[in-house]
């Protein structure tokens, strides 16, 4: 075995021309200018030693990892041999510094003895882990969960073949696990008729597979979904509401971490029980045969919540830098500190009186729905001006208006829903009236009456 070899072609080199008065001229070839040693060399490609990790997938079908070998030295017209092979316990002891080297019985080496034509200069050799192998390093590493693991391999040169010494042996340390595989969703997309959102998937580390997996719904999560977060959400009815493009299929392909496609998730609002909202929908990943796990499934979460933006409200009267932040008080997420305030004294301007709306801001929702409810949030320690009588105008114009609820004595609550309703009329403008504040204060009748809101959320369909 030609093997151990340290390399110093250029002091070899210079080694022989320094000698050359004295020599054959035959000694003057390019062939005769190295010793033996230079002429025929494998070696490995990648480091001898890294940080990186060889991950080996525990998912019940054979694992295949490729390790390169190089070929080099002067003579590229010679044929080199070579042989690949697990490291014995001894070899093991002096590569292995901190760890234990799996033992070879454990892979196989699918080319062991290595023949590289001329001019061939390099050779991808596989090395596969049947499940039973795979099976028997996670009893060794189940038995010792204290240690690291690592796979160790040795080339071995022969005939007229070297290998040199700091190329010579691969070794890196083996994480066994299954692939994690991610659930993705886009925004969700409100229309007329339904909500729809695209997911695709993706997976951790590298994927070495061409492999087909299915989204589907999967109310057992629902259980989870509420535990985790403290909520109580409703499995969504009927199932009939609920398709998925594509059949839920999404396929990967090896060297891609990312789904080559994505599918659409539909939630069509014809028969959709908006009285019972609001809902969850769980879906989950079914890799069929393939023992990934799955990292969470994906929730969608249907209140029919509508999306409100500045441009969608308006009011008659802005206090925004004397009081509060004006309507953008209303939708920014903060149910404690923002808020949107009314006038409550000439000190704010002409003091704004309305006999029929009281003080109100209105929404243009730039689309007709039938049935609503809506959520409000009170500022902290203003109980007094918290609303106590309000009434609900709908339109479809912007300028003429019909009442459509009317909520009186409602109680000192820090968040109050009013809803659900159902409207005979469609109607895409909806009006937000304070009528009167905890104190009977009548906001926009009453010198010195006002109210005010943190937070304003509207459902519908």
């Amino acid at each position: 075995m030609k093997h151990n070899m340290k390399i110093h072609a250029t002091a070899a080199a210079a080694l022989c021309i320094l000698l050359a008065p004295s020599c054959d001229n035959s000694l003057y070839k390019t062939e005769n200018l190295y010793p033996d040693e230079y002429k025929n060399i494998v070696s490995f490609q990648a480091e001898a030693t890294s940080t990186d990790i060889m991950r080996i997938y525990d998912v019940n079908i054979d694992i295949t990892q490729t390790v390169t070998l190089l070929r080099g030295g002067s003579d590229p017209s010679l044929t080199a041999t070579a042989k690949l092979r697990g490291m014995t316990d001894d070899e093991a002891a002096s590569y292995v510094k901190e760890g234990i080297a799996i033992a070879p019985q454990y892979y196989t080496i699918s080319e062991p003895d290595i023949v590289l034509a001329p001019e061939e200069r390099y050779r991808k050799v596989d090395i596969v882990f049947s499940t039973e192998n795979i099976a028997g390093i996670r009893s060794q590493m189940e038995a010792d969960p204290e240690s690291r693991f690592y796979i160790a391999l040795i080339l071995d040169g022969l005939d007229n073949t070297y290998v040199n010494e700091d190329k010579c042996y691969f070794v890196r340390e083996i994480e066994l696990g299954k692939p994690v595989i991610s659930i993705t969703g886009g925004a969700i997309t409100d229309s007329q008729d339904s909500w729809s959102v695209e997911l695709s998937a993706s997976m951790d580390g590298d994927n070495i597979w061409d492999f087909d997996c299915t989204l589907e719904r999967n109310d057992d999560y629902v259980e989870d979904y509420n535990t985790s977060l403290g909520r109580d959400y409703n499995a969504l009815s009927p199932e009939s509401v609920v398709s998925i493009s594509n059949e839920g299929k999404l396929s990967f392909k090896s060297g891609e971490s990312t789904s080559q496609n994505t599918v659409t998730l539909t939630v069509s609002k014809a028969g959709f029980d908006f009285d019972s909202a609001p809902y969850v929908l769980p879906i989950a990943m079914n890799m069929g045969e393939l023992e990934f796990e799955m990292e969470r499934p994906y929730y969608m979460v249907i209140e029919g919540i509508i999306t409100l933006t500045l441009d969608m409200l308006s009011c008659p009267f802005d206090l925004n830098g004397y009081d509060g932040q004006g309507l953008a008080g209303l939708i920014d997420g903060d149910v404690s500190n923002t808020y949107w305030h009314t006038p409550y004294n000439d000190d704010c301007g002409a003091y704004y009186k309305d006999d029929t709306y009281g003080h109100y801001f209105e929404i243009n929702l730039g689309k007709q729905i039938s049935k609503m409810k809506c959520r409000y949030y009170n500022r902290p320690g203003q109980q007094n001006n918290w609303p106590r009588d309000i009434d609900l105008y709908t339109s479809n114009d912007g300028e003429t208006w019909t009442l459509f609820q009317s909520e009186t004595d409602i109680p000192e609550a820090q968040e109050y829903e009013l809803g659900p309703y159902d409207a005979e009329t469609p109607f895409s403008y909806l009006r937000v009236c304070v009528k009167k504040n905890q104190q009977g204060m009548r906001p926009g009748i009453d010198q010195n009456a006002c109210s005010h809101m943190t937070e304003f959320q509207l459902f519908g369909i």
